[in-house]
């Protein structure tokens, strides 16, 4: 199965030089046909995102090499290779400058266009910024107990729970005032580039700091996870705004779709954080 699934995602290159064709040619059709908003579209949308994603996996897979190069001629890029706790650190305060940057441009994003929605999902990265700053704050501490990692794994995933409603109710509003913002197509596709990137990071992340077996590493990388699945719900929002505004009901039917989805999964994720946490403080105790 594995052997299967990586031969999908790491073609040979002469499919890589025809998926970077396909992508051109295709955005060249869309753009000159106007044929953004016909059936055809959609399935070239799909296919764009398999080559894009294909394409994106052969960069990472070629930087990583040459950087892996580079780290080992070099005794403190080795050191932070070969430190998975020290890499962890600088991982988590990049990442809480980036997000706190993200924040600042979605509220500048809401105070340009004059949308609730961008402030809204604003409010909710900060807030999950502020459970960054949160973790920082246990990292800068020399040591802590694994209970006390526990506790706070256990309360990030409470936070969590109750902050989905606020997600929900983000949603519903997005899709009862028909709320349509469209972007420059330029702006768009960088958005929508960066997105990706950040859910294909986190997801490797989220997998790999999982054999430590922290839970302040687990909560961060949840946290960024959880990010990342905001930011396509945003990301959707952004993309139907902006390629198919006159097709209202099938936006909202989307929107409702992907913000459903990315809610069960949230409620999926605190619930197990929850659980996980409280039955090994449990344990502890006897």
């Amino acid at each position: 199965m594995k052997e299967k699934l990586y031969k999908i995602f790491h073609p040979k290159n002469f499919i890589l030089v025809i998926g970077f064709l396909f992508i051109l040619l295709s955005l060249l059709y869309l753009i000159y046909f106007d044929a953004f908003n016909t059936s055809i579209s959609y399935i070239l949308y799909i296919l764009m995102s398999y080559f894009f994603v294909l394409l994106c996996i052969k960069i990472y897979d070629v930087l990583k090499i040459n950087i892996n190069k580079l780290i080992d001629h070099n005794k403190y890029l080795k050191k932070y290779k070969e430190d998975h706790k020290l890499k962890y650190r600088i991982s988590l305060f990049s990442s809480l400058i980036l997000n706190i940057i993200y924040v600042i441009f979605k509220l500048v994003s809401g105070i340009f266009y004059q949308s609730l929605w961008f402030i809204a999902f604003a409010i909710y990265y900060m807030i999950l910024v502020i459970l960054r700053v949160n973790i920082a704050e246990y990292e800068i501490k020399k040591k802590s107990s694994l209970a006390e990692e526990y506790k706070k794994y256990r309360n990030t995933g409470i936070i969590l729970l109750f902050m989905n409603v606020f997600l929900m109710i983000v949603i519903l509003v997005i899709v009862n005032q028909h709320i349509v913002i469209s972007y420059n197509l330029i702006i768009a596709i960088a958005v929508a580039c960066y997105t990706f990137y950040l859910l294909i990071f986190n997801i490797v992340n989220l997998i790999k700091y999982r054999k430590y077996k922290s839970p302040l590493m687990s909560s961060s990388k949840i946290i960024n996870f959880i990010t990342s699945l905001i930011s396509m719900l945003s990301l959707e929002v952004i993309m139907l705004s902006t390629f198919g505004a006159d097709q209202v009901q099938f936006n909202e039917i989307m929107i409702m779709i992907t913000g459903g989805g990315i809610s069960i999964m949230i409620i999926v994720i605190s619930l197990y954080m929850i659980i996980r946490s409280t039955e090994w403080i449990h344990n502890s105790k006897e």
